[in-house]
């Protein structure tokens, strides 16, 4: 390709690249877009300048070389915008005033094209060095991608400037113009449209990365508001179990302790009815700040839900968690609650026992709060051993709202409640060891045999199955593993019952289940 032919290339693609920033600029009302158009646009105007004059004129010199570096100038601009920079500060209009000057002198009065050359160089170096130097505190927080390209670019221009530099050191500069130096005017041609489109693809990607960045920040966001109630600033539920799985998973690895306070607002309801809803989240908002400046360290406070808050209190026992919550009343008693007065607020403790069941243990605290409420409110009540769980759920009556619609799983989960009603039963009349482990083989056989013939009732009306299926596949996993223990005298009666009741019974068969009632009923319907 000729030098006019080469020339002419320059031109066009970097008017495209032109065209393709205005158009992006316009559509994302991006204002760096709009710089890196004036950017390509002063790039094309520079290599017009070498055709529509013969380039030794000095209209043609000065323009040409005020226009490529102006395009510099906006090219380092636009990555500025990236890192909320003044785009265009005052020193800008320095260098190129600068560099203006120095080229009318050493085209119009000494002409030397060596020295416009050094010129040219210097400018171009102290556009990008001064860039680095802005940036260079944020780069380590940003991105390993953002961080490659800038450094990409910046090393790339400052490279071919300096080399640039080395061609000095061939003897025809003196005499001829740039154009007229044949292969290394050529080589210069390549250099420059490669040049310009090295900055495409490093904008390119620079956006890209940046509208990552700010996926990934909206993304995070979205996600702690996810975990976070929005009234009180609380953590919620969803933040809750994550948080809490890991403190079982401690608690079983190394013995820790581990209680909960379940909190409930006294007459709240009172409160919204008779003062209104903005009252009331005052008060809730009010609540979560008495919780949370009493609570430990390495204590957690939830949001539980409605007038509900749960504190999850790690290494403490029992009676440590009795005294949190003693100390949580006493001081909620005696606060002003503005336009609400006085309130009250009950507590229910119950620590965690090993191998039980999150649901089971929540069941417990819950119990707690009810007899704390059930006793007058303004009181705190724990739930003190197995014996008393034993007792409230020492026989579970089938109840008519539990009927799914489906006459064979209705069947077999009563049949798994009596069998379970027996185990309870063994238990306290302190049956053999032999009786017992019997039953729970039994039992262990019947919920395998209903987990699959519900997953075929389920089947025939197309219930999706994924979920369903993979809790199944965990209850009988964490069932073999526990029959196992106990037949080895790892785990006792009590807990293997804890875990029937908890999870099994009042976790599944109550709870999960009642997920594809509709259904059913639907189809039954139909």
């Amino acid at each position: 390709m000729d030098r006019d032919t080469l020339i002419t290339t320059i031109i066009i693609v970097t008017l495209s690249y032109a065209v393709m920033m205005g158009l992006v600029a316009m559509l994302r009302k991006e204002n760096s877009f709009f710089v890196y158009t004036l950017a390509f646009l002063c790039g094309s105007l520079a290599f017009v300048f070498t055709i529509a004059f013969p380039f030794a004129e000095a209209l043609s010199i000065i323009s040409f070389n005020f226009l490529i570096l102006l395009s510099i100038a906006l090219f380092t601009s636009g990555i500025r915008m990236y890192f909320a920079l003044k785009p265009w500060p005052r020193r800008y209009w320095v260098y190129n005033g600068l560099n203006l000057l120095l080229f009318i002198q050493f085209t119009l009065i000494s002409p030397s094209m060596w020295v416009r050359i050094i010129v040219y160089s210097i400018v171009s170096l102290t556009f990008f060095m001064d860039l680095y130097l802005e940036i260079k505190d944020k780069l380590p927080s940003l991105d390993k991608n953002w961080r490659t390209t800038i450094t990409w670019l910046i090393g790339y221009h400052m490279i071919t400037t300096l080399s640039r530099l080395i061609t000095l050191t061939n003897p025809e500069y003196v005499t001829k113009s740039w154009l007229e130096l044949g292969a290394t005017t050529i080589i210069s041609l390549y250099l420059s449209l490669f040049a310009f489109t090295i900055w495409v693809i490093g904008i390119v990607l620079l956006d890209t990365f940046k509208v990552m960045s700010v996926l990934k920040t909206k993304n995070d966001e979205l996600s702690a508001l996810a975990m976070r109630d929005a009234l009180t600033g609380l953590p919620n539920r969803n933040s809750m179990e994550a948080e809490l799985a890991k403190l079982v998973e401690l608690a079983k690895r190394y013995g820790n302790q581990l209680s909960f306070v379940l909190a409930d607002i006294d007459h709240f309801k009172q409160v919204n009815d008779l003062l209104g809803h903005d009252t009331g989240d005052l008060v809730l908002r009010q609540t979560a700040s008495i919780i949370s400046k009493h609570i430990r360290v390495t204590d957690s406070a939830f949001r539980w839900g409605g007038e509900e808050f749960l504190i999850v209190a790690p290494h403490t026992d029992l009676e440590g968690a009795r005294l949190l919550a003693e100390k949580i009343r006493e001081t909620y008693q005696t606060e002003d609650f503005g336009a609400a007065g006085k309130l009250t607020i009950s507590l229910g403790v119950a620590q965690w026992i090993e191998n039980e069941p999150v649901d089971v243990w929540f069941k417990r605290a819950d119990i707690a709060l009810y007899q704390a409420k059930s006793a007058g409110r303004n009181k705190v009540e724990c739930w003190r051993s197995e014996e008393q769980m034993l007792r409230e759920f020492a026989r579970i009556d089938w109840q008519e709202h539990w009927n799914s619609g489906n006459l064979h799983i209705d069947r077999e989960h009563r049949s798994l409640i009596n069998a379970t009603n027996e185990l309870y039963e063994l238990i306290e009349k302190a049956s053999s060891r032999e009786q017992i482990i019997a039953h729970i083989q039994q039992i262990a056989q019947e919920v395998r045999q209903h987990f699959a013939h519900e997953e075929e009732e389920l089947a025939k009306i197309g219930y999706d199955m994924t979920e369903h299926s993979s809790l199944h596949r965990t209850l009988l996993e964490e069932l073999e593993v526990l029959r196992n223990k106990h037949e080895i005298l790892q785990v006792e009666n009590k807990a293997l019952f804890t875990f029937l009741i908890g999870k099994v019974i009042v976790g599944h068969l109550l709870a999960e289940d009642h997920k594809f009632y509709p259904m059913i009923q639907k189809a039954n319907h139909e």
